[in-house]
């Protein structure tokens, strides 16, 4: 439901194509909202059927057609009243590292240690890339387009997900010197 709504987004900066909103999703929402082409196309289908977009051919020479998306009134509309919604629940989180150490008392302690080890520097890893590319990527972007508002916004998600990472990193610090300590 939410990806009708990321796609009208995307396509009120600037008539895309699917393939440049999945490239424009990956550059930028892929550390909490992406999908995959085969969602984006059938869901852009289904919002030119409800009148939020329309398209327009571009004739290319030597490759295929490219399809434009444009948002309508009615889809501004749809994505305004959407932004306008209360969240008033937690969404069910899908996290398979949890998963797989909730049920890994079966292994041995080196086993686990090594796992949490390679997430640990993983989300390390992730840390730098929210406080360099990411940054780097939002300024330079908020800067081209001059969409100010955007960029705060663009931005406290930015620094939500630096967060995230370095509170994963606290904790798996702290999972790492428990099983250290206890098994």
């Amino acid at each position: 439901m939410a990806l009708k709504y990321a796609l009208l987004g995307f396509i009120r900066y600037a008539p895309m194509t699917g393939y440049d909103l999945k490239k424009y999703m990956e550059l930028s929402t892929r550390y909490f909202w992406t999908a995959e082409l085969a969602q984006i196309y059938p869901t852009l289908k289904q919002l030119e059927d409800a009148g939020w977009i329309e398209s327009e051919i571009e004739p290319q020479v030597g490759k295929p057609d490219k399809k434009i998306y444009t948002i309508t009134k009615a889809g501004k509309k749809a994505q305004q009243e959407w932004l306008k919604q209360p969240l008033d629940f937690l969404p069910t989180v899908k996290e398979p590292v949890l998963l797989q150490l909730f049920f890994s008392g079966v292994l041995d302690k080196e086993t686990i240690l090594a796992q949490l080890r390679l997430q640990l520097q993983v989300h390390r890893d992730q840390v730098k890339v929210h406080q360099t590319e990411i940054k780097d990527a939002i300024q330079e972007i908020t800067l081209f387009t001059k969409l100010q508002r955007d960029g705060v916004m663009w931005e406290l998600v930015r620094e939500f997900g630096e967060g995230y990472e370095k509170q994963y990193v606290k904790w798996l610090e702290h999972a790492i010197k428990i099983v250290e300590e206890k098994l």
